[in-house]
């Protein structure tokens, strides 16, 4: 939350923290906390990698639950829709058009519990894993879409039920023919009266999990945070395609509950282009801090301006510390950037020149390096951050085994504890 904004707020312009900045704990009341709490995002994942996400979510357990229910569901939908003939209008609303008609655990209908924003209680996933394993939980309705309406023809007023049904053989013909391609069943299912693309993609990716993916809303608008842009479904579908092969993902049932999450803002993948705005910003701040103070000279503020871009009397510092870049080996002063173990925007004045506070570093490993993706231990092992994707770090020149990139002072290692702590992108243990 930027300063600005907290000072333009009715409530949180008085905060303490914006009268207090050299302060370390600021206390709240319960109305500001509230306020606070109204402007920061609610997400279960912050500002991670997609690879990162995708792997907290395959270690969700509430969220792999719900994955295997429509795993579940959809092979049931599979074997219901194979028989189009037996399928007249409400069963097809039951079983087919609504999101959740009806959902029996032990013959208690809890439907509405498992899906939504807030995860059910533990207790009760572990008694619908249980009943799932066992084949005892009964579930009504696709579990993947919503529609428009509750019920199938909702604006087909002048056709009867009858016709309708007629409408839903026709589409079911299309499902089944073995001769077209998900692509080509999808299309053909949406010129049936009544459908759209989301029931159309919605049926094709149920009888094709691992050739298919929906296109709704939801992931429409998750591509959309992603930056992924798309002109038509061919797009999409190619998108979706890379999606899933690029987080290794078992079907497009797993994936769209991953997309589902991420529009809905339950899961929040780091916005990159936003954060380095966000950290340009404060460094700005800073740097026009250090202008205005009248507590050091003009020399030495002249140094700590320059140090922020590794210039100056701190890359003459780190020089005399350091001879090559620690993972490249290139040692050529041309090619190598003075980078700040712990950055400049978190350093006080003496901090920001001190040379033991810098590495030199080759250029891809220094980005590499400020944005957390690697780090050292103090006995010199290069450590690697498993959001980063081992053939991505190989074309970088960066070993993805454990190499030892020589020892660090005791004053650097120091500097190191913080940079493993606050900027590494994964755990030391």
């Amino acid at each position: 939350v930027k300063r600005s904004v907290l000072k333009d707020h009715a409530v949180l312009s008085s905060i303490s923290i914006l009268n207090q900045s050299r302060g370390t704990n600021f206390e709240l009341t319960d109305e500001e906390a509230s306020a606070l709490a109204e402007l920061c995002p609610h997400a279960t994942t912050y500002g991670v990698s997609l690879r990162e996400a995708f792997t907290r979510f395959r270690d969700n357990r509430v969220d792999q639950l719900r994955v295997k229910l429509r795993r579940k569901r959809a092979e049931r939908l599979r074997e219901i829709l194979a028989n189009a003939s037996d399928i007249d209008l409400d069963t097809f609303n039951s079983e087919v058009w609504q999101l959740e008609s009806a959902t029996l655990l032990h013959g208690k209908d809890i439907r509405g519990t498992l899906f939504e924003s807030n995860p059910p209680k533990e207790e009760l996933c572990e008694q619908v894993a249980e009943a799932l394993d066992a084949g005892s939980v009964e579930m009504h309705g696709n579990y993947v879409w919503r529609s428009a309406s509750s019920v199938y023809g909702s604006r087909l007023n002048s056709q009867t039920i009858k016709q309708k049904e007629e409408f839903i053989q026709a589409a079911l013909e299309f499902l089944n023919d073995g001769n077209m391609t998900p692509m080509d069943k999808a299309e053909k299912i949406n010129t049936v009266p009544g459908f759209g693309f989301t029931t159309a993609t919605g049926v094709v990716m149920v009888f094709h999990p691992n050739d298919f993916a929906i296109w709704d809303k939801q992931s429409k608008g998750a591509f959309a945070k992603l930056s992924l842009p798309f002109e038509n479904l061919d797009e999409f579908q190619q998108i979706a395609g890379n999606l899933k092969s690029q987080l290794d993902a078992e079907d497009y049932l797993e994936l769209d509950w991953f997309l589902y999450q991420i529009n809905k803002g339950m899961i929040e993948i780091e916005n990159h282009g936003l954060r380095e705005q966000m950290l340009r910003d404060i460094d700005d701040e800073i740097q026009s801090n250090i202008h205005e103070t009248s507590t050091v000279s003009q020399t030495e503020r002249e140094q700590l301006v320059k140090s922020r871009i590794g210039q100056g009397q701190f890359r003459q510092n780190v020089r005399a510390i350091e001879l090559a870049c620690r993972v490249s080996g290139v040692d050529d002063p041309l090619f190598l950037i003075a980078s700040h173990i712990k950055p400049w925007r978190a350093c006080n004045n003496d901090e920001r020149l001190d040379g033991a506070n810098g590495l030199f570093l080759s250029p891809n490993i220094d980005r590499l390096f400020d944005r957390g993706h690697i780090s050292f231990a103090d006995d010199g092992t290069l450590l690697v951050s498993p959001a980063v994707d081992v053939e991505t770090l190989d074309r970088l020149g960066v070993p993805s085994h454990l190499v030892n990139c020589g020892l660090f002072s005791p004053k650097q290692r120091r500097y190191l504890d913080y940079h493993r702590r606050h900027i590494f992108l994964g755990t030391t243990d």
